[in-house]
């Protein structure tokens, strides 16, 4: 019996804690409310002036504090208006921490300060938005406030369909889920489900459009400067569906995406992007090209830093498959990396340029002023350019084909040379090829190694598509074509050929030239294959006793 009385005055006690908590939670709740309302409507009027129109202010009505649970209502109005049937209503239930009756019921017991659901109310102002809706709001949004002041936030969007003369408008509704520290300075997104169907059938564009199965996720932190200092997301899943005039389609299936980026010491942004599209498809756009798809298409960025604190890019584009009416005209890989860029330079550049665009953005400026800043822009992207380009940059550009028949590459680097610090030490070499490659060029290289079944079953595929050419014909055809593109540059040694293969190399490198297993001077090579007039005033020194025999 004493264990019994024991027991129930424990409960009675944390029951008398819990209301005592929960009233003065509601309190506090009610006295920060005014305060936080006149932050918002700062906000509302400097990013939207009155310039003509009404001013809009967020108004405070029918506050109701109990112990356990208080209701407001917001309303979105023209500032000093009364009538609420002209304004956007938002209701509001909110339930008092330490422990939220809301969460309780969910079995979520982790001490909150509040739990509040917001949702939109029916007036002569929404009438239509809730008959689309099938009288319910739009969405509904339940924020977590915890005693750190960290917001979490869960939007539900309601499904909408619509239809108007003979246009329909669907979705069938999405949840968004958003997780914010306390100075709203690092916050995490997720958004499932969703997607959107429209039909216009009068259209003479677009007859119909559909999105599905959107899935991201996506975490942001911002910098003291206000700057997104680290960035991470995924999107995975998702179609996009076009039905155009005259029986024309576009499908876009597999869409998805990956980051995950963060800004370093000197404010680059560092790190990896990637995307890709399963398949694009498309229908119906001419009589020769019925069905055309481009499977596997991918991209990828990835920033990093050695370390020297040089700044490394490098970026690949790829494409798996390319079918036109069932004929599959291979895949093609395309790639770019410049590397050894200043870091400090590198973040300096960057900073212009996001400032640059934070000045584009704003109102007040006019053509005159965006003019005035791009000259500025450029003229600051020069004087950078000396030290961005200080470690002798290196750019590599490498290209891919293969079809079934065998494959092409294509390969060219460069290193680039010290460069001047005044600009103006150009202007005494430009016209004059010899000199603006020893000016620029530390090194040079580009190899060619292509398949000649290769280019011939390229040409065949290429001329089979509209079905009007035999095959057989086709590659009679396209052997005689490639021979005959070809013979010119192999019987100038620009090509040369083994068995299959036809190739090109070509390498500079300290003032000689190697091409196609020849040696050069630099003059001799630009001089045999027609890049420059004559030897000229460079006759002394190159002196034709000096220059190298070609083997």
């Amino acid at each position: 019996m004493k264990k019994s009385l024991v027991a129930v005055s424990v409960i009675v006690a944390l029951g008398a804690a819990w209301t005592g908590a929960s009233w003065y939670t509601g309190k506090k709740i009610e006295n920060h409310l005014d305060s936080q309302l006149a932050k918002v409507n700062a906000i509302i009027a400097a990013q939207y002036p009155k310039d003509g129109n009404d001013l809009i202010e967020l108004q405070k009505k029918d506050f109701k504090r109990g112990i356990f649970s208080s209701n407001v209502t917001f309303v979105l109005n023209s500032k000093g208006s009364q009538d609420e049937q002209k304004g956007i209503i938002f209701k509001s239930d909110i339930s008092h921490g330490p422990f939220p009756v809301a969460n309780v019921v969910k079995f979520k017991l982790a001490p909150k300060l509040a739990v509040i659901h917001t949702e939109l109310e029916k007036n002569e102002t929404l009438k239509q938005l809730f008959e689309i809706t099938k009288d319910k709001s739009l969405f509904t949004v339940d924020t977590t406030i915890g005693y750190s002041k960290a917001l979490s936030f869960g939007i539900d969007l309601a499904p909408v369909e619509h239809k108007e003369n003979n246009t329909t408008f669907g979705f069938p509704g999405a949840k968004i889920h958003i997780d914010a520290n306390n100075k709203l300075d690092e916050f995490s997104l997720s958004i499932k489900g969703g997607g959107m169907a429209i039909n216009l059938p009068e259209s003479k564009s677009i007859n119909s459009l559909s999105l599905k199965d959107i899935d991201l996720s996506a975490t942001v932190h911002m910098g003291k400067d206000n700057r997104l200092s680290k960035f991470s997301s995924t999107m995975k899943g998702g179609e996009i569906a076009f039905n155009l005039p005259r029986e024309q389609t576009i499908s876009i299936k597999n869409i998805g995406s990956s980051s995950d980026i963060k800004r370093n010491q000197f404010g680059s942004y560092l790190g990896n992007t990637a995307y890709s599209i399963g398949e694009i498809n498309l229908k119906g756009f001419s009589s020769d090209v019925k069905d055309m798809s481009i499977e596997g298409i991918k991209s990828s960025t990835i920033i990093s830093e050695d370390k020297n604190k040089n700044i490394n890019n490098q970026s690949s584009y790829g494409i798996d498959t390319v079918k036109v009416n069932d004929v599959d005209l291979g895949s093609i890989n395309v790639g770019a990396a410049l590397n050894h860029l200043d870091g400090q330079a590198h973040g300096q550049l960057e900073q212009k340029l996001y400032d640059f665009l934070l000045q584009s953005f704003k109102n007040d400026k006019n053509d005159i002023d965006l003019l005035d800043e791009s000259i500025k822009l450029n003229a600051d992207i020069l004087a950078l350019l000396p030290s961005l380009l200080k470690h002798n940059p290196q750019l590599n550009m490498p290209v891919s084909y293969k079809n079934s028949k065998g494959e092409g590459t294509v390969n060219f680097n460069f290193t680039l040379n010290d460069l001047p610090k005044d600009p103006n030490d150009f202007n005494g070499i430009l016209g004059n090829t010899e000199k603006v490659i020893r000016a620029l060029s530390k090194d040079m290289s580009l190899d060619v190694k292509l398949s000649e079944s290769m280019l011939v079953e390229l040409f065949s595929l290429t001329s089979t598509i509209s079905g009007k050419t035999d095959k057989k014909d086709a590659e009679e055809n396209s052997k005689k074509l490639v021979n005959m593109l070809l013979s010119g540059f192999l019987s100038e040694n620009i090509l040369t050929k083994d068995g299959d293969t036809i190739a090109l190399n070509f390498h500079y490198d300290n003032d000689k030239v190697k091409f196609n297993g020849k040696e050069y001077s630099l003059h001799q090579f630009l001089l045999d294959y027609g890049f420059t007039g004559s030897y000229d005033d460079e006759q002394d020194q190159y002196n034709e006793t000096e220059l190298p025999v070609a083997e």
